[in-house]
Formats: C-alpha cells, structure tokens, sequence
C-alpha cells in the first residue's frame, strides 16, 4: 500500500503570530524530509499540524489513504521505567495501541470459534464442538 502526506497552502503558528504560511508539501514512500529552522521559527509547530496534534490556521493536511495516520514523537517525553526505543515508539506513535487492538480482537474471534473436542471416556471418541 502507498501512502502519501499532502500539505496544501499550509499555515501555522498562534493565534497572535503566525510561524509558517503557504506551505505545499508532498511526502510520498520513501521521501526523507529534514525540517530545519531556528528556534521559535516554527518546526515543532508544522510536526504537530502534520501529526493532527494542533489544527492550522489555513491551509489543509490529508493523507491518502484517509485512514493512514503521522506519528509524532515530542521533544519533551515521560519516561517508563525499562521501556525499549521499540516500546517507546509503539506507544507514542499509537502503534502499539493499535497493535493490541488487532490481538485483542484475533483472541476474541478465536474464543468465539467453534472447536473440536475429544471425549475418550468410553473409549468411543465422540466428537462435540464447543464455543467455550
């Protein structure tokens, strides 16, 4: 699946000061992007917009597909004990949460499912399906 993060006439800042205006922008698989710029110039700014952390002042942001999200990952972070960077990531990005969901519902369709059981008692071999 591609996906790709399209930026048009993007504007961004504060209701009093306005960082970033005008802002086209593509990224499609593979691009590598740099945001570079000095302090207070906007950066963090344009990667909340892009992550839907904090709307813009003009412009629009879609991605394609619809569903497809950006993670952003702050500058300033908690910390969990013995957390992994893997672990870390999963969780600040939602990819962990997401991940779980997916679990969480193959382990519910799993006990939902009908199985085959055994029942060796009389040595006949009955076969019974159960949902529990």
């Amino acid at each position: 699946m591609s996906v790709r993060l399209v930026t048009k006439n993007l504007a961004g800042g504060h209701a009093h000061r306005t960082l970033f205006e005008s802002l086209d922008l593509s990224v499609a698989p593979g691009d590598v992007v740099g945001v570079v710029g000095a302090n207070g110039a906007g950066k963090t700014t344009l990667l909340r917009i892009l992550a839907g952390d904090l709307g813009p002042l003009g412009g629009s942001v879609s991605t394609a597909p619809n569903d497809a999200f950006v993670g952003w990952l702050p500058q300033e972070h908690e910390r969990v004990e013995c957390e992994t960077v893997l672990q870390y990531v999963g969780r600040r990005t939602g990819a962990a949460a997401a991940t779980e969901a997916v679990k969480d519902e193959k382990i519910t369709a799993f006990r939902k499912a009908p199985r085959l059981l055994t029942d060796d008692t009389n040595g006949i071999g009955a076969i019974v399906a159960s949902t529990a």
